[in-house]
């Protein structure tokens, strides 16, 4: 496997650890962690560990989980989905109707978003149903909290084209 390497138990560990210090996850991934040059990480069933990759050229597997960008994670849209009831931090949380906007790949205003005081960094983005306030479980990706907004992280090709 010359692009990608399958993470051992300590490496795995140390990436859990990074995930409960910025989200406060508290979970378990039962999966085999392939990281690439680029430090994207991807989540494979733990039986792919058992094959002979040593001949193979792969630069991508599995479930494309998300990024490390420097000692942070910056989780895609299903990696968001993958951990998101198990975390406790770093949730920005918005209304159906702003999610529009987010999924169309507009960055939000703070006005737009619910943060805690003190956060920074990436955070997971979740909508909640703004009739009765009631939590969903639609965790839309990650975004990051700069000085004057929260900037949308989703990819342009994964963003919805449509006016609705």
């Amino acid at each position: 496997m010359q692009h990608l390497k399958i993470l051992n138990r300590k490496e795995k560990n140390q990436l859990i650890a990074i995930l409960e210090e910025q989200y406060g996850f508290q979970g378990e991934l039962d999966y085999t962690f392939l990281l690439s040059k680029k430090n994207k990480m991807y989540l494979v069933n733990n039986d792919f560990a058992r094959i002979d990759t040593s001949k193979l050229r792969i630069d991508s597997v599995g479930m494309y989980f998300g990024e490390i960008v420097g000692n942070q994670m910056r989780v895609s849209i299903e990696g968001s989905q993958l951990i998101g009831s198990q975390i406790t931090k770093n949730i920005a949380i918005i209304s159906k109707a702003v999610a529009k906007l987010w999924l169309h790949g507009h960055d939000l205003e703070f006005s737009a978003v619910e943060i805690k005081e003190g956060t920074e960094g990436f955070v997971i983005v979740k909508s909640i149903n703004s009739i009765n306030n009631s939590f969903s479980d639609d965790f839309l990706g990650c975004g990051k909290i700069t000085t004057e907004k929260l900037a949308n992280y989703i990819s342009k090709n994964r963003c919805l084209k449509t006016s609705d």
